[in-house]
């Protein structure tokens, strides 16, 4: 009996986007995924995005802003470029080299992620990953779905052995995810444009850090009763070492563990590949387990080994 009434009101559908053909219609499961693990923040900000008028899905990046901005922190285009995510901010930095150090090119809002606080576990749980990843040319990509696109490469090689899965995560254009993060067509073409800039002038890595927040003491001290406080304490010392410096650290894994400032050589550091200091074993065991360095962070003063959370 209800077929009928299906049929007509797809033809309805069928009508309005013949209508109207620059409107973006998601699936219904798809958006109540999202909203159910969305912060309110995040969906009062695709609310608004939704309200404004439809992006055009190749946007090309604003090439004189780029370089008045470039000028600004005196940088060149092409010069090596470093992420950091901070997911309860909704904030994506994107940093160039200058000289020696890096400086803060621009800082982007995220227009939406899904999911909460915490790593990726599994294929199609919503969730956004967390950790240190790194990125070749051949995970930049300008076709598809999205015009221009960045594969995060989750998972990593920590990832895997933690027995975590999941694929094609991006950072990519229009306001709308399910487990990556939606940077909206305009702002991900000026990323994307630095990025490959860098990349075709020799880096061969980019590392893009994603954090659950700015790791300080006190914003662990009011995340001390969360399930992934131990794996967050993991990820500081990369945030600690960045602060004071301007330069990405050497990230290098050992068992299940990241481990901060050993590994790639020196003049790679923040721009070579992240390394296995076990040789690329699994490490499960508690023999391989002893071979990987203490992984320990300072909080409020005290020093802590950190455990799997697993």
């Amino acid at each position: 009996m209800k077929k009928p009434a299906f049929r007509h009101a797809a033809l309805i559908a069928a009508a309005v986007l013949a209508a109207y053909p620059s409107v973006h219609v998601q699936p219904a499961d798809a958006f109540s995924i999202e909203l159910k693990r969305a912060a309110p923040q995040r969906i009062e900000r695709q609310r608004a995005y939704t309200l404004k008028t439809p992006e055009k899905k190749n946007v090309a990046p604003d090439a004189d802003a780029v370089s008045q901005r470039l000028a600004a922190a005196g940088a060149t285009l092409g010069s090596p470029v470093f992420v950091r995510i901070f997911k309860a901010e909704s904030r994506l930095e994107l940093w160039i080299r200058r000289r020696d150090r890096f400086v803060l090119y621009r800082s982007y809002p995220i227009c939406f992620w899904s999911g909460k606080l915490g790593p990726k576990l599994n294929e199609g749980d919503g969730q956004t990953p967390e950790g240190f990843y790194t990125i070749t040319r051949r995970r930049l990509h300008w076709s598809a779905r999205w015009a221009r696109s960045i594969n995060l490469g989750f998972p990593n090689l920590l990832d895997k052995r933690s027995g975590r899965s999941g694929s094609y995560i991006l950072i990519h254009g229009g306001c709308s995810s399910i487990g990556c993060f939606s940077m909206t067509n305009r702002v991900m073409s000026e990323i994307h444009y630095l990025v490959r800039a860098a990349m075709k002038a020799g880096q061969r890595h980019v590392h893009i850090h994603v954090f659950p927040f700015r790791l300080t003491a006190a914003n662990l001290a009011t995340n001390a009763n969360a399930p992934w406080f131990n794996f967050w304490l993991e990820l500081k010392p990369a945030f600690d070492a960045f602060e004071p410096t301007r330069q990405p650290p050497r990230i290098a894994i050992c068992g299940k563990h990241y481990v901060v400032g050993q590994g790639a050589t020196a003049q790679h550091a923040g721009t070579g590949p992240i390394e296995a200091l076990d040789n690329g074993r699994r490490a499960r065991s508690a023999a391989n387990e002893s071979a990987c360095p203490p992984t320990t962070t300072a909080t409020d003063g005290h020093e802590r080994t950190v455990k799997d959370p697993l």
